[in-house]
Parts: structure tokens; sequence; C-alpha cells
């Protein structure tokens, strides 16, 4: 029987998900009570990060199947990314979310790199393009480390943004492996 891989790769998508939103889910009597523009912002971000993945998989089938609409789903994806900035700006003012949005958006292209190459099997640009992923982890967790004044170190900061750009990866692996 083959399973349609249009099928797949939403099942796939979703699997990636769940462990990260099992951790997220907090116990009700430690829901916070607060209401601060750091909340909001946690709040905002949750959202759009989470929508953030699902358009990148999406923006990947699509590109590694040739999809018509291909364009349009990395074009949202960026679209994902600049949403992102009047949050981040009600935190850490304009000149770090300009900062933030330069660096997010950017790395929005290393999606693309990666799912052309798994569809050419081409190790030299999957290693570029994961050389690319890295320099991206890097920067960010630099970037969040100092507008949190450290309050999100930098060292959390890359194991937690390693993990997410892991995800995408493996994705990526796997849906070409049902090709």
């Amino acid at each position: 029987m083959k399973i349609s891989k249009k099928l797949i790769a939403p099942v796939l998508g979703a699997s990636l998900l769940v462990p990260t939103m099992v951790s997220a889910a907090e116990p009700a009597q430690m829901q916070p009570t607060v209401v601060t523009p750091a909340a909001d912002l946690r709040s905002t971000l949750d959202q759009l990060l989470s929508e953030h993945f699902v358009l990148a998989v999406t923006a990947m089938t699509k590109a590694y199947d040739g999809a018509e609409d291909a364009d349009e789903a990395f074009k949202a994806l960026d679209e994902n990314a600049a949403d992102m900035t009047p949050a981040i700006a009600s935190v850490y003012g304009d000149e770090g979310a300009r900062e933030f949005e330069r660096i997010f958006r950017e790395h929005n292209n290393y999606t693309d790199d990666l799912v052309k190459a798994a569809k050419e099997k081409d190790e030299n640009a999957r290693a570029e393009a994961e050389k690319e992923v890295q320099e991206f982890v890097d920067e960010f967790s630099a970037f969040l480390g100092t507008a949190t004044e450290g309050k999100l170190p930098e060292d959390a900061a890359k194991e937690a943004e390693a993990a997410a750009q892991e995800k995408l990866k493996k994705f990526a692996d796997e849906f070409g492996a049902f090709l």
C-alpha cells in the first residue's frame, strides 16, 4: 500500500510538534496570573513560533515537491517572521526589533537550502546549509542573550534553538526518505 506524501508530511510535522507542546504545558495552578509586556511577548511569540514551524514544514514540503505555490509558502514563512517584529519592539525597542527581524528573517533562506540539498542528495550542499543553520543558531543566541541582559543566557538560547533547528532537519530527512 502506497501512502500519499501529502498525507505523510502533515503527520510527520505534527509528530515533531507533540513533544514541544507537551513539554510546554503547565499545570493549571502554575499558569501565570500577571499581565506584563514580557508575558504578552511570550504569549505572542509562542503563537507565532508555533505558526512558524508549521509554515516552515509546509514550505519545505512544497519546495521538495516542486509545487506551483512553493514561493507563496516561503512568502508566508517570511511574513510570519516579520509579524514578530512589533512584539519584539514592545519589549526590546525598535533597534532590538530590527536586529531580531534581520537575523530571524534571513534564516528562512536556510530552510530552502536544506530542502534543495535533500532533494538533490547533495552532501556538500547539505553541509553548507547546516553550516549556515549553525551560524544562525550562534548569532540568534548571542542576540537573545544580549537583548535579555542575560535573563535568557546565550548557552540556554543556543541549546533551545539548536533543538528547534534539529527538528526541521529531521523532518527534511524523514520526508525525503518517504519519497
